[in-house]
């Protein structure tokens, strides 16, 4: 409602140049109008919400291109503007006419199931359905017998199993499909741009799946092989359809995505059936070299060093307060820790034995009086 104010006369003040009252002037009421208060209704209401909407959006787009423009002319930024925009355009309008195709599609398909869907459809659809899950459970045993008795690396039993199963199941719904009525075109071509977001959105899974393929075809490592990886070091239990599992020397199971090891250095510790045990030891500089290869060669014979290896037993280098000697012999990959523990302790013994002391780092202060 608009409000009203009332102007009263001035006569009740009083100047020093006044000098004859004035006369009483009429009251006069004068009508203000009060504007009212715009909100968000009004506003969408007089004007679209596309309008407020664009100015938003070019608003962010000035914002960001500032921090770009900083450095650059006035030209370069209104180019690089014209530039992004001319870009964006065509790449908007293409994303939103197949989004626009595809679910102008998927309607149609879905007209199409329900105007030609009978209870007859129905039943023979669950028949195949029977039958397609006992023939997957079929086919799988099948595969399961071909496997074991072939040649391949017990690791590629598990990616062929879940490939031969992901097959079968995709074939069983297409199968179904067809059944039912619904068109296998067109489900194919919406199913193509369902995986393309799909896969859009699960890029480091694609990418451990690939990298399974590359270890079980370039076999840098087998189940049971002992592996250095990516700071981790263990036993291969299971090369998975995503993850590398992986068993440490405590036992504790370790499961590396197949991307991190593809991408990493790889050491095969146990790929070779014959692994080299090396020692190096500190004598002092008091033992004769003779005695000292001498007492190494005897705690290198253990009884499951491989024989037709030679032992070697050489000086190395010469320290500040000590000589050192370097010990090679080679033994059986499964038996590797066993006999470098034992070697380790008989060296030990050969020196105590011969009375040839074991130096570390230390120095001699003499102090003269």
């Amino acid at each position: 409602m608009p409000k009203e104010s009332v102007c009263k006369p001035r006569s009740s003040r009083k100047t020093a140049r006044q000098t004859s009252p004035l006369p009483m002037l009429p009251t006069v009421r004068i009508l203000r109008q009060t504007r009212p208060r715009r909100t968000y209704d009004s506003i969408s209401s007089s004007r679209p919400r596309s309008r407020f909407l664009l100015r938003g959006f070019f608003r962010a787009f000035n914002f960001i291109s500032s921090f770009r423009a900083s450095e650059n002319s006035k030209e370069e930024k209104i180019m690089s503007d014209f530039l992004f925009l001319s870009a964006a355009e065509p790449l908007a309008a293409q994303v939103a006419g197949e989004l626009a195709e595809n679910a102008t599609q998927t309607k149609s398909v879905i007209e199409k199931f329900f105007d030609t869907f009978s209870f007859a459809k129905l039943v023979s659809a669950a028949i195949l359905l029977v039958i397609c899950i006992v023939c997957i459970k079929i086919l799988l045993k099948a595969t399961e017998k071909m496997l074991k008795s072939s040649k391949l690396d017990c690791s590629c039993h598990t990616f062929i199993r879940s490939t031969v199963k992901i097959v079968l199941v995709f074939l069983a719904i297409m199968l179904l499909a067809g059944t039912l009525g619904i068109d296998t075109s067109s489900l194919l071509a919406i199913l193509s741009v369902a995986g393309l977001a799909v896969s859009l959105s699960i890029q480091d899974s694609l990418s451990n799946l690939a990298s399974a393929v590359v270890l079980l075809t370039t076999h840098p490592f087998k189940v049971g092989d002992f592996i250095e990886v990516g700071g981790k070091s263990g036993t291969v239990r299971q090369i998975g359809v995503f993850h590398t599992q992986i068993a440490t020397p405590d036992n504790q199971l370790v499961y590396l995505p197949n991307s991190h090891i593809t991408s990493a250095e790889i050491t095969n510790v146990t790929g070779s059936e014959l692994r080299r045990i090396e020692l190096t030891v500190q004598a002092s500089y008091d033992a004769a070299p003779e005695t000292v290869k001498a007492a190494l060669v005897r705690a290198a014979q253990h009884p499951k060093r491989v024989e037709k290896e030679p032992v070697f037993a050489r000086l190395s280098a010469y320290g500040d307060s000590a000589v050192s000697y370097t010990l090679r012999l080679w033994t059986a990959g499964s038996d590797y820790w066993d006999v470098y523990y034992d070697v380790l302790e008989a060296v030990g013994r050969e020196f105590s034995q011969s009375n040839i002391e074991m130096t570390y780092p230390h120095i001699n202060v003499h102090m003269d009086s």
